[in-house]
């Protein structure tokens, strides 16, 4: 094997390559998190202007139209019933709806609701519009 100067040979390089890989991955692993979380769009604070019920598509989905919904949730947002904590999350909202008091609805922008062409995000978080 040629060992001078300015020469090289693939054990010499390999734990250099190994480490550079391993940094490459990691930093390409923090994107994808950073990413993956930037899906979650948050609403502006508004009145819920209409609650329905879909009995037999999805199980019992809930799709909620707002007074001013965000870019990316264009038409609204949508509950799948079937969702831990979805019975108060629908509470909640019709409660709201029913009171006309300002809500605040956060929803995942890349899952969008399969039951119309529309842009329905699937509700993430929901709270008092203060």
């Amino acid at each position: 094997m040629n060992m001078e100067p300015g020469s090289s040979s693939k054990s010499a390089e390999t734990p250099a390559g190994w480490r550079r890989a391993r940094m490459l991955c990691a930093f390409a692993g923090l994107a994808l998190a950073a990413a993956a979380h930037a899906v979650t769009i948050p609403a502006q604070v508004g009145e819920i202007m209409g609650v329905w019920i879909y009995t037999e598509y999805g199980g019992g989905d809930v799709v909620v139209e707002v007074q001013t919904p965000p870019s990316g949730c264009a038409n609204g947002y949508w509950l799948r019933m079937s969702d831990p904590g979805a019975k108060a999350t629908y509470a909640a909202l019709l409660a709201a709806y029913h009171a006309k008091t300002h809500m605040r609805i956060d929803g995942h922008g890349d899952q969008l609701w399969a039951g119309s062409s529309g842009q329905y995000c699937r509700i993430y978080a929901v709270g008092p519009g203060l």
